[in-house]
């Protein structure tokens, strides 16, 4: 990825935990080869413009899926974490996703929204 290098420095930090590029580019191609895997397994032989949400609250695995799903060469879609259900169901139905990556705190509400969606993307 031309765009995120080890730059030999401290990258985030995180409830007092610190993360070096070398730590984020690590979790980045974990994360990437985790979408590749799944979301090409589940439901499409391409990845190439799959769209994969990432729905859940702001921690460093955000910052690692967000690269991983763009090194994956899929289109990534960031959710509101406070969103309702409802707006839930519209993200869905309306980017037409393959996959959503949740949360504990987050699944509740993602499963709620599939009840009443007529897309039925992945939920990881």
């Amino acid at each position: 990825m031309n765009y995120l290098k080890d730059f030999q420095k401290l990258a985030l930090t995180f409830d007092n935990k610190e993360y070096s590029y070398k730590d984020v580019l690590y979790n980045v191609d974990l994360y990437s080869k985790h979408v590749s895997q799944y979301v090409t397994v589940f439901n499409t032989d391409d990845l190439i413009g799959s769209r994969v949400a990432i729905f859940f609250e702001n921690r460093p695995e955000w910052v690692f899926l967000i690269y991983g799903i763009w090194k994956a060469q899929a289109a990534a879609i960031p959710m509101d974490f406070m969103s309702t259900p409802d707006e839930i169901k519209f993200i869905i139905e309306d980017s037409k996703l393959e996959a959503i990556y949740v949360s504990n705190k987050s699944e509740k509400s993602v499963r709620e929204a599939l009840e009443i969606s007529s897309h039925k993307p992945a939920v990881i």
